[in-house]
């Protein structure tokens, strides 16, 4: 009998090696060897996940599913086993990386058992936008597959038009855990109202249009300031400067993009033009989902109206949610001004200052003590530059190279100032309670971050520093509750992403944590290589810790660190000759001031030398530098929490922890 077209619903993958053809002209016999690699992984996939083989066009496969699940399940070993392929292989030409697009429609089956039609269409240029190693998917197999693949992470690409297709279609791209792209905040609904609500706002960084490019830290100081503004709204969650400060001069990227990234349903943007005394400032508020603008205004003022202007934007913006919001805010912006500055030259050495504080070194942030410094010369009654001087303060403390306790000391001072000036100011109260928690005085610090939190809920600072509290007293759970929200308010920000991957590690949650190192490796390379040197090392394998010690290195690491973590590699290895030789090293260089007595406490420990860790770990504790969140937690020092050593050095804090209470 002759066979007869017929039309049925079916999900349709492709696959595609890429840089195939380019490969052929160069290296004929690889990418034949890559071809045949290709398809003695998928194949077997194909059939164990209830395929068909429709046909291969070159280095492609075209595959029918009657399930979209399988479908998506079957992208997902193909990519998986291809990771692990490429992992064993040194050299990156003998890499092979697919990408992989799934859709799901009606497909029309020809008599010669080939099948065509819009499906085969769409899933084809659905393949194209997926990225080296990724799978793309459109919006009809996401809605078939999210509630039944809870382990995998979905992000929205937006609605892509497409070569012969009427219709623009909306791609997602499925989050792989080994993806080394900058994290993006999770689709995790087909609501984007529920993942980037109108109330969560990111301000994108003012343009400098003045004439002098040393007046770029104006523009910069105007961003912060209106997200400091905006917070004083406790209806709203505004995205921290950090990660607002990553899309400084990115002007290829949407509106919508970088709300997406973000999170965020609202984006405010601007750009400012500075002469002499004369100021212009333009602003816009855009709805981040659809682009659509709310609101705009030009402002052509003196700079002596800086302030006025300030106040003006955040309460219109805050007008554009509600019409009651804007004179609660209103009253709280005139409340804080009462408290500001209104001297120009104090304000703009404060606004030097902040822009060098988060220039994240040791010499940018001595600049920036010198012009706070300046600030309150001018107005010895700014508040804020109180504050701000005790951040860098602080800030050249962890670099390691000042005293302890006559640092966290002298903060303190600048911050009782502070808040003598402006007993509100949420800024001042939530370094205080980093103060308290450098002197081990953890009541007081958990005051301090809670009042913050009421005063300024869009925070991340004061989360952080909460986070930190729990995770101490042994409460991984709560701990990583806090940390996830001081995440979402500053998703870029590297303490954020460092400690979350750290809740994850030490909560069992290893792929987890791996995802966020992951996806984090671009960003902050020193950070995400010295974790993974660390992680590697407890487990023992130490090609890879070396691995990420190079990176680490290769990255600029500080020489400091790099000396303990050559020391630690050592002490896991045995090397016990090389360990004690770099021990003196250590302490030279980082001197009894600094918080490295931890480190090589830790370093005697990975040795086996009970005695001289709980000496060195004596030591940290005399000078409040103690690493009790990792001795507390980590599954390392399990050992150690066994020696009653252990709960005497403990019991010189004041200091509930949980796994102390109820192991006694």
């Amino acid at each position: 009998m002759e066979r007869r077209e017929h039309v049925s619903l079916a999900a349709v993958m492709f696959t595609d090696i890429v840089g195939y053809t380019s490969l052929t002209q160069n290296n004929e016999e690889l990418a034949l060897r890559l071809l045949d690699d290709h398809r003695k992984i998928v194949r077997p996939l194909i059939s164990a996940h209830y395929g068909k083989e429709v046909k291969t066009i070159g280095d492609a496969f075209l595959v029918e599913f009657s399930s979209a699940v399988e479908a998506m399940r079957c992208a997902y070993e193909i990519q998986d086993e291809l990771h692990e392929l490429n992992l064993r292989r040194r050299d990156p030409k003998e890499r092979l990386l697919i990408r992989i697009g799934v859709h799901i429609g009606d497909v029309i089956h020809s008599a010669d058992e080939d099948v065509y039609g819009d499906a085969v269409n769409i899933g084809s240029r659905i393949e194209k936008l997926a990225e080296p190693g990724g799978i793309s998917i459109s919006r009809q197999v996401y809605e078939s597959v999210r509630n039944k693949t809870r382990d995998l992470r979905f992000e929205s690409l937006g609605f892509q038009q497409m070569k012969n297709v009427k219709n623009d279609i909306e791609v997602f791209k499925v989050v792989m855990p080994w993806s080394s792209e900058p994290s993006s905040m999770p689709y995790e609904g087909s609501d984007k109202e529920e993942t980037q609500p109108r109330s969560r706002i990111a301000v994108l960084p003012f343009v400098n249009y003045s004439a002098e490019q040393s007046d770029e830290f104006f523009a910069d100081g105007l961003t912060e300031e209106l997200i400091s503004r905006l917070s004083q709204a406790k209806d709203l969650r505004v995205i921290a400067r950090t990660s607002a400060m990553n899309y400084k001069n990115v002007r290829e990227k949407k509106v919508r993009d970088i709300a997406r990234e973000l999170g965020a349903g609202t984006i405010v943007e601007g750009s400012v033009r500075k002469a002499g005394d004369k100021v212009r400032v333009t602003v816009q508020v855009i709805n981040g989902i659809n682009e659509e603008h709310l609101w705009a205004s030009t402002y052509d003022r003196k700079l002596d109206d800086i302030f006025e202007i300030q106040a003006d934007i955040a309460t219109k913006v805050c007008e554009s949610f509600s019409a009651n919001l804007a004179p609660i805010m209103r009253k709280r912006i005139q409340d804080a001004q009462e408290k500001e500055t209104e001297n120009v030259t104090s304000y703009t050495y404060f606004l030097r200052a902040r822009q060098l504080l988060y220039g994240e070194s040791e010499s940018s942030s001595s600049q920036a003590l010198g012009f706070f410094n300046k600030a309150i010369e001018q107005d010895p009654n700014f508040a804020r530059a109180y504050v701000g001087r005790a951040e860098a303060t602080l800030s050249l403390l962890y670099f390691g190279h000042s005293p302890w306790i006559e640092s966290t000391r002298k903060a303190e001072a600048d911050l009782r100032t502070a808040l003598r000036l402006d007993p509100e100011l949420a800024e001042a109260h939530a370094v205080l309670s980093q103060v308290h928690f450098n002197m081990d005085e953890f009541a007081h610090a958990e005051d301090e971050v809670r009042k913050a939190i009421e005063l300024n809920p869009s925070l991340s600072e004061a989360y952080f520093g909460l986070g930190h509290l729990e995770w101490i007293r042994g409460r991984l759970a709560e701990a990583t509750k806090i940390y996830e929200i001081a995440y979402k308010l500053d998703p870029l920000k590297e303490e954020n992403f460092m400690m979350l991957a750290e809740m994850y590690r030490e909560s069992g949650r290893e792929q987890d944590a791996l995802r966020l190192w992951s996806s984090a490796e671009r960003l902050f390379p020193q950070a995400v290589s010295a974790s993974l040197t660390m992680y590697y090392l407890q487990k023992s394998n130490f090609s890879k810790a070396n691995e990420y010690f190079e990176k680490f290195k290769l990255a600029g690491g500080d020489s400091l660190y790099a000396l303990c973590c050559e020391a630690m590699i050592a002490a896991f290895k045995s090397d016990k000759d090389k360990a004690l030789e770099l021990i003196p090293k250590i302490e030279n260089s980082g001197g009894d001031g600094s918080g490295i007595l931890g480190m090589i406490g830790i370093i005697y420990y990975a040795l086996g030398d009970m005695d001289k860790f709980f000496e060195y770990m004596n030591r940290a504790m005399d000078i409040h530098a103690l690493p009790l969140g990792n001795l507390v937690n980590d599954s390392l020092y399990e050992n150690a929490r066994k020696d009653p050593r252990f709960e005497k050095l403990l019991q010189r804090l004041d200091l509930k922890i949980d796994f102390l209470h109820s192991s006694s």
